[in-house]
Order: C-alpha cells, then structure tokens, then sequence
C-alpha cells in the first residue's frame, strides 16, 4: 500500500531541517560567498523571493526598505552629478563645485529656510547657468529632507524583519511537508534566505551613513553660501 504524500515527504523534511540546523537563521545572517544568485548586503544588493509565501511576506516587507534605502543613495549620487554637470565641473568635487556656483553667483545668493528644508534664494538677477546651479541645488535640498525622514525609520523596522526570520526555517520545512515537490526549491531558498538577512542586517548600517552623508551636504551647502547649519 503506498505511503501517504505527507509520510513521503516526512525524511524530505527532516533531511531539510538538518541543513537548516547546520545553517540556523542566526548564522544565515551573516552571510557569506556561497549561495543564492547574488551578493548578500551593500549597495546595489536586490532582495529576492523564494517562492513561498509564508516566507517571502517578510521578504516583500525588505525589498521596500531596500528599495527605500536604495533610492536615497541614488539621489545622492545624482545630485552631485547635477550640480557638477551644471557648474561645468564633472570631474571636481561637490565641495568644489559648490565654491565655483558661489563665485559665480558672486554673492547674490542667501539662505532661506522653509520649514526644515534650507533653500537657496537669488536677491538679484543671475545668468542662466547660476540659476540652473541654484536650481539643481535645491531640488536635492528637498529631496534630502524627505529621504532623511523615510530611511531614519529603517533601522527599527529591518531590526523587526530580522526578528521574524527565526521563524524561516520551521514555514521551509512544513512547505516541504505539505508538497514533497518543493523540497529542491526549499533547498535552494537557504542561500536566498542568507542572501536576504544579510541585506537586512546591512540595513541599519547603510540608513546611518546616507543620512550623515546628506546631512553633511546640507550643512555644506548652507555654510558655503553665508549661512549657519543646522539654524540657530
């Protein structure tokens, strides 16, 4: 009389969960060269989905914040660019770039703040050029302040994410449980899942450095057109 699928898939299980064990969530975290299709954690990273939903739910919660994270350090990027590309500087600094726009404004710019957010205000006619600098400047002003506001809660919540993994390998192996089938691809979820965690733990450390990182431009802006950061 032939086995029932859930007895079939019972060794299925427990072979999985010796893997599991041999690899626990604590050390999936950390990560490491081997397993899942991607490097684990830094810039560039991308949160993958292994197919389980039990699972991948928390996954889908990372990819937002990594997504969320992504996008500030992009700006970043971008903003330093404008501002170069603008000033005909591609190859200085941002500082810089900064010095060459207030030479060039020669002192017809101050600093107006509107709420938190610092801006750059033109008290007289400028060339096209300046005001296209001007502009640049604070279009990524505005942006900072709201990327600050969105990645400052990412340490909490990826903290959060990495608490609900515990839970992975136990959702793995009752997937296994419930279809025999599945058990390649569970297999292949343990480097995903380390991959993954290793993102989340990045997490925190890669929220603190784009927010310093802004908050230093702020202040450099602002300091290098006459005013004080952050404003007294």
């Amino acid at each position: 009389m032939p086995s029932s699928p859930a007895r079939a898939a019972r060794p299925l299980a427990l072979a999985l969960g010796a893997m599991l064990a041999l690899a626990p969530t604590d050390a999936l975290a950390k990560g490491g060269k081997k397993g899942g299709k991607k490097k684990g954690g830094g810039k560039g990273a991308q949160v993958e989905l292994i197919g389980v939903e039990s699972v991948d739910v928390v996954f889908k919660q990372l990819r937002k914040l990594e997504n969320t994270v992504s996008s500030a350090e992009k700006h970043r990027r971008s903003s330093h660019q404008n501002v170069q590309k603008v000033v005909g500087l591609k190859d200085a600094s941002f500082a810089q770039a900064l010095q060459h726009l207030k030479k060039e404004a020669g002192g017809k710019v101050k600093v107006q703040v509107q709420g938190k957010t610092p801006q750059l205000k033109a008290t007289d006619a400028l060339p096209p050029n300046v005001v296209e600098g001007i502009d640049a400047i604070n279009d990524a002003l505005k942006h900072y302040v709201e990327a600050i506001g969105d990645v400052a809660r990412i340490p909490k919540e990826a903290a959060e994410l990495v608490k609900k993994s515990k839970s992975m390998p136990d959702k793995l192996k009752a997937e296994v449980m419930s279809n025999p089938l599945a058990v390649v691809d569970a297999i292949r979820g343990i480097g995903t899942i380390k991959d993954n965690l290793k993102v989340a733990k990045d997490l925190p450390k890669r929220s603190k450095a784009i927010i310093a990182g802004m908050n230093a431009d702020t202040k450099l802006i602002v300091t290098t057109f006459g005013g004080k950061w952050p404003p007294i």
